[in-house]
C-alpha cells in the first residue's frame, strides 16, 4: 500500500501522564532528594485504506520512562516527547511493512 493511500489514522490515548509521588510541599527540607516517578504512553492506533472505511492494520503503542524528577516538568515534557516519538516510529514501521507486503 503506498503511504499516499492512506486516507486516516485513527489514535486513541489512552494513557499521556506522570506518575509518582507528589513533588515535596514548600516547608519540605531543601537538602532533602527529590522523589522520581515516570512518564507513560499507551496509545491504541487504526490506520484505514483509501475511501476511509476500510481498516488495513491496527496497533498499539506503549512507552515508559523511569527516573522522573517530580519537580522537573521541562524532564517530564522532555520524557513525553520521547514516547510521541516511539509512536510515530511504530506508525512509520507499520506503514512501510503494509507498503512492502504490497509489492
Amino acid at each position: 500500500m503506498p503511504i499516499g493511500e492512506v486516507t486516516d489514522i485513527k489514535l486513541r490515548v489512552l494513557r499521556f501522564e506522570s506518575v509518582g509521588p507528589p513533588p515535596p510541599g514548600p516547608d519540605a527540607d531543601d537538602d532533602a532528594p527529590v522523589s522520581t516517578g515516570h512518564s507513560q504512553m499507551t496509545v491504541a492506533w487504526t490506520i484505514f485504506g483509501p475511501a476511509g472505511d476500510t481498516v488495513r492494520t491496527r496497533g498499539r503503542t506503549q512507552h515508559r520512562m523511569r527516573d522522573w524528577p517530580v519537580t522537573d516538568y521541562a524532564a517530564l515534557v522532555s520524557h513525553l516527547d520521547s514516547s510521541l516519538v516511539v509512536l510515530a516510529e511504530d506508525i512509520r514501521t507499520r506503514l512501510q511493512s503494509l507498503e512492502e507486503a504490497e509489492e
